[in-house]
């Protein structure tokens, strides 16, 4: 990322795509619309969260997890952490930094 004449220009390094997936099937049971941001995700993972669900597929009910993103250290998902940490954190641009402030190393997000 380098930024000329006042406009921000980025070259991408790395292919990979970051996708949502998510069971219509849920969504549907709960009358829900798939995410678009996420507030609307996390939203929709407090709204089934330990709710049981039955499963037509399998005849089988499960109690729901409200979301699933892998915490395995070393795990590829570990990337996806930083994805949704940044969209929080990195507000004024990249001169924000991510997790910490570029100027004294603060951290950006409240407390845990």
């Amino acid at each position: 990322v380098t930024s000329f004449e006042e406009k921000i220009y980025i070259i991408l390094l790395d292919g990979d795509t970051h996708t949502l997936f998510y069971r219509r099937d849920v969504l549907e049971h709960f009358r829900l619309e798939p995410p678009r941001t996420w507030n609307e995700y996390n939203d929709i993972a407090k709204r089934v969260h330990g709710h049981e669900f039955y499963d037509k597929t399998t005849n089988t009910t499960t109690k729901l997890s409200g979301s699933c993103i892998s915490r395995i250290q070393g795990d590829h998902a570990m990337y996806f952490y930083h994805l949704v940490l940044s969209t929080i954190t990195q507000t004024q641009g990249t001169d924000s930094g991510s997790l910490f402030d570029t100027k004294d190393m603060e951290p950006l997000t409240g407390e845990a």
